[in-house]
């Protein structure tokens, strides 16, 4: 299940549209009408007008008079993320790894640069398709394993997050 991160919430949609769950929390939902850039629903007793618009690689939302600018995160992303872990000293660290083998097209960050959490690391190709590598989390570039035309296998650390 997809998922929207909105204001650091984490909002996902029950198959079939009728259920939305907010940080787990289950909230009866049912899709009136949908079309470009508009849904209506009914969510818990009202009905909401929800506007909608892809920019900057963000949706943003708007929604009874306010706006959410979120990041719309996949099933890879959700689970990269439940899979970060922290180091015994209490710093917290990732490696991100290839998802598949590739060329490593271009490194769009370098060691020591702050980056938010969907910012593009690096752009890989595989099977003539370009992959951006996103980052799971906001953080410090701590260290790049790769440089442009580098050849990587699956599951091969590209850079490190602190």
């Amino acid at each position: 299940m997809a998922a929207i991160i909105a204001d650091g919430s984490k909002v996902e949609f029950e198959d079939g549209g009728n259920g939305l769950f907010v940080d787990g929390q289950k909230i009866d939902c049912l899709i009136l009408s949908r079309e470009a850039g508009r849904i209506v629903a009914r969510i818990g007793d009202s009905i909401r007008e929800i506007l909608y618009e892809f920019r900057d690689g963000h949706l943003e939302l708007h929604c009874a008079g306010l706006r959410f600018e979120c990041n719309v995160a996949s099933d890879r992303d959700l689970l990269i993320g439940s899979l970060e872990t922290s180091g015994a000293a209490g710093k917290f660290h990732s490696d991100v790894r290839a998802p598949m083998p590739g060329l490593v097209t271009k490194v769009c960050v370098s060691r020591g640069e702050t980056v938010k959490r969907g910012a593009t690391l690096v752009i890989l190709e595989a099977m003539k398709m370009e992959n951006e590598i996103r980052s799971p989390r906001d953080g410090i570039i701590s260290e790049l394993y790769v440089a442009n035309g580098a050849i990587v296998e699956k599951d091969q650390v590209l850079s490190s997050l602190e």
